[in-house]
C-alpha cells in the first residue's frame, strides 16, 4: 500500500553480466542475535571486494541494496561485480541463489 507524501519504491535491480570477485565465509561477527547474517554485513562484503586504492578514486555518492535471501553462519557467499562508468554493481550469492544486490553511485 503506497500513502500519499511516502517516497516512490526503487525501481527493481537487475543485474547482469557479474564476474566473481571472491568468495566469503559468513563468521560470528557477521550475525545479529537471530543468527542471520546483519543487513550492513552484506555492504561491508560486497565494498571489502575493491582495495582502497578503488574507493580513493571512486568516491560513492550514493547506493541502492536490495535484499533477497538470509544466510547464516558457516555459509559461503559468492561475491559478484561489474563497474560501469558511474557505478558498480554488487551481487552475493549462497548456493547460487542471489542474497543481496548493491549498486553503488560514484561521483562525476
Amino acid at each position: 500500500v503506497h500513502k500519499e507524501g511516502e517516497l516512490p519504491w526503487p525501481p527493481r535491480q537487475v543485474l547482469e553480466g557479474l564476474s566473481v570477485k571472491e568468495n566469503r565465509l559468513v563468521r560470528n561477527s557477521d550475525l545479529d542475535f537471530n543468527g542471520h547474517m546483519n543487513n550492513i554485513r552484506y555492504v561491508d562484503f560486497a565494498l571489502d571486494s575493491d582495495d582502497f586504492l578503488f574507493y580513493s578514486s571512486h568516491i560513492p555518492t550514493e547506493f541502492q541494496m536490495t535484499f533477497s535471501s538470509e544466510t547464516t553462519l558457516g555459509k559461503t557467499m559468492e561475491i559478484a561485480s561489474k563497474l560501469s562508468d558511474e557505478r558498480r554493481d554488487y551481487q552475493g550469492r549462497v548456493d547460487g541463489k542471489p542474497v543481496f544486490s548493491l549498486s553503488v553511485m560514484f561521483k562525476k
